[in-house]
């Protein structure tokens, strides 16, 4: 796994899992599930996010939070889910859309969005 980031003050973590990774541990997509768990366990993330590109080009993204509504982010990239629950897949390059992402909340958190 890449590195856990930290944005917005720590109010935002997120981790990225590209392709590579997943070979590395002889790994597949369904092995992923308690990572997201994980994450929430970072003191003072409001939000956190993992990103899992996969080999076709597309981003799977969770994301969980207690005080955002991250439905409204997944919405936005084409996904859906619940306020504190939510994911979506998104074509394109996993820096691309992780930056997007990750500015969506930002604003959010701000107060922006």
């Amino acid at each position: 796994m890449t590195l856990l980031w930290p944005a917005a003050d720590g109010r935002l973590v997120y981790a990225t899992l590209t392709p590579r990774d997943f070979a590395l541990a002889g790994a597949d997509q369904a092995d992923t599930e308690g990572i997201i768990d994980t994450l929430k366990s970072v003191a003072g993330a409001e939000v956190v996010v993992l990103f899992k590109a996969d080999s076709s080009g597309c981003c799977h993204i969770s994301l969980r939070s207690p005080s955002l509504d991250v439905a409204h982010i997944a919405a936005q990239l084409g996904g859906g889910g619940h306020q504190a629950a939510a994911g979506a897949e998104v074509a394109g390059p996993l820096p691309a859309v992780t930056a997007k992402v990750i500015n969506s909340i930002q604003q959010a958190l701000n107060g922006k969005a």
